[in-house]
């Protein structure tokens, strides 16, 4: 009876070491129990694989408002930074309740090439400068620029202008045919308005009396 208790108080004491073993591996890789499940908590983890799987053994994709990646806790004292993948495999990263979309462009670009975004492949590709859609470019309102006055050079009108409301002129109105010659000119000269440099206040009035 005394060597089966032996043997029996061996085999708990080997029980007990190999636990205790078993917990300071634990300690020393960080693994902490919480509740049915194990985290693993290190300073620091290295792995000789080259990828890090996350969601392993998932059976479901992410819902519409889910996220898979990495966090980094408090990378600034207060913020929770992201770099995490949404349900439609868009990249995101940025503070956790605010993430910015990861724009990513093709693999060969133009050189100099300009932008713009292809919805097909959800990214970014370059077009030469020349072959891009300019429709509008050059257009006020839907009409030519070429169609609208400037301010800085002279202006021909070919068409006829309609003034609905005041039209102040501060030098002279010069009245011609197609050819460019004159008929008259029409000037305001210092308050007096003057055709063909008689005051036409003056000349109104003497008709008037006429």
């Amino acid at each position: 009876m005394d060597s089966i208790k032996y043997t029996t108080n061996n085999a708990i004491l080997g029980l007990l070491l190999e636990q205790q073993e078993l917990e300071e591996v634990k300690q020393e890789v960080g693994l902490v129990s919480n509740g049915g499940e194990y985290e693993t908590h290190a300073g620091k983890f290295f792995t000789t694989a080259d990828f890090l799987t996350l969601r392993d053994k998932a059976t479901v994709g992410l819902g519409s408002t889910n996220f898979t990646g990495l966090v980094a806790k408090k990378y600034d004292g207060l913020n929770d930074g992201q770099l995490v993948f949404d349900a439609d495999g868009y990249a995101r990263v940025g503070d956790e309740g605010s993430l910015q979309m990861i724009a990513t462009r093709e693999n060969t670009p133009m050189p100099n090439g300009i932008a713009y975004y292809d919805e097909t492949s959800r990214s970014f590709k370059t077009k030469a400068e020349s072959s891009l859609s300019v429709e509008n470019a050059a257009k006020l309102g839907g009409f030519s620029s070429s169609n609208y006055a400037r301010t800085d050079v002279d202006e021909t009108f070919t068409k006829g202008v309609t003034v609905e409301e005041d039209l102040n002129v501060k030098k002279a109105i010069n009245l011609s045919n197609d050819a460019g010659d004159s008929y008259g000119v029409l000037k305001n000269d210092a308050g007096k308005l003057l055709w063909q440099g008689e005051d036409v206040y003056t000349a109104l009035n003497a008709n008037k009396s006429n």
